[in-house]
């Protein structure tokens, strides 16, 4: 049994992998409806994208490479559960945010956290899983990553020209519990 989807075999694996799911899924969903309410709603334009896109990725710059320290040292389901669910108040904050000002750094504490789940979830693969099944693993997470930033914005931008950026945020938030209920 080496086909692609032979981890989904093993009970813990398949509870993460369904959080994974749930998680990448939420990570990129509020992507369009945040650039949407920076240009649309509040009027900014191209500077205000780039501070927007700035304060998401500088955490991945920043923090990324250092957080296999604390990551090692933390039990990885506690971590994951952490992540999960101080990222609600954050999202919650993004439908309160009044302007950029506000919005960007909840969007850089967001990403905080997002930076510590993922090697959580990775480094935990290796108790999961045995070893003959990693890579199957591994590239199960990435078709949920890769998928996830497809149609996440996809169906985020739809929400969004449908009901507005509220309603994506408030979906957002609820997203969020789904994956500590996994782990």
């Amino acid at each position: 049994m080496r086909t692609l989807f032979a981890p989904l075999t093993h009970r813990s694996y398949r509870l993460l992998w369904i959080a994974q799911v749930f998680s990448d899924f939420g990570n990129f969903f509020d992507l369009v409806a945040l650039e949407a309410l920076i240009v649309y709603e509040w009027g900014l334009g191209a500077g205000a994208l780039a501070a927007f896109a700035f304060a998401a990725g500088l955490p991945w710059i920043l923090i990324g490479p250092w957080v296999a320290l604390l990551v090692d040292r933390m039990s990885k389901k506690r971590l994951m559960l952490i992540c999960c669910i101080l990222r609600i108040p954050f999202v919650i904050g993004f439908i309160l945010a009044p302007d950029l000002y506000w919005l960007l750094p909840l969007v850089f504490l967001k990403e905080i956290l997002d930076v510590l789940f993922d090697p959580a979830r990775q480094a935990s693969l290796r108790w999961l899983v045995p070893r003959d099944r990693l890579e199957q693993a591994n590239a199960l997470g990435q078709l949920s990553l890769n998928t996830s930033k497809i149609a996440a914005p996809a169906f985020g931008g739809l929400v969004f020209a449908v009901s507005g950026s509220e309603t994506v945020f408030y979906w957002k938030r609820g997203d969020f519990c789904w994956p500590p209920s996994f782990c």
